[in-house]
């Protein structure tokens, strides 16, 4: 940290890198010397800090859905072994000892293996909401402009109505939805 408490430009830069390498605000306070509000504040002053985290994060799946996906024959194997041994504890009197711990290891095995289409599936759906989004806020933004910049309807245009007629339109409504229930 600078002597006035202040950090400089190399710095800020230095923190927002290990921030997105180590993705840790205490872990990187740590390693500069400073408080994870410093590291936090460091990063959202720079956004390109957080599509650089984005970044690495995608790189990192990647890599481990490469990995994984190279390892098919292996879990073959494994899967096989895994159901020669659960075919001897069945034929055994003992079967119930560790039938359990291999149960969870398939369970654990089957799960990583429908892991990445989840993700990916997670990834398709924020996708669409985004998609969505984009489209509500084009929707949006077509209404304001069709009203000439005004979200709001101008006072001149509202009903000309009394406190007296919104007590009495409330009760109505309050009737109503008493009666349904």
């Amino acid at each position: 940290m600078a002597k006035n408490g202040k950090l400089t430009d190399h710095q800020k830069k230095l923190i927002a890198a290990d921030y997105a390498e180590f993705q840790n605000y205490k872990e990187v306070g740590r390693l500069h010397n400073v408080s994870d509000t410093m590291v936090r504040n460091v990063v959202k002053a720079n956004p390109e800090t957080l599509e650089l985290f984005a970044q690495k994060q995608e790189e990192s799946i990647t890599e481990v859905l490469r990995y994984i996906a190279g390892k098919t024959e292996r879990k073959k194997k494994i899967i096989d072994l895994l159901f020669d041994r659960l075919d001897d504890k069945l034929s055994k009197d003992d079967m119930f000892v560790s039938v359990k711990d291999l149960a969870t290891l398939y369970g654990i095995m089957v799960d990583k293996e429908y892991r990445p289409i989840e993700m990916q599936l997670r990834r398709d759906e924020l996708s669409y909401k985004q998609k969505e989004i984009a489209v509500d806020y084009d929707k949006i933004r077509q209404a304001v402009e069709a009203r000439n910049g005004q979200l709001y309807k101008p006072i001149e245009e509202l009903p000309d109505r009394s406190i007296e007629d919104f007590e009495e339109e409330l009760a109505e409504q309050n009737r109503t939805i008493g009666g349904a229930l």
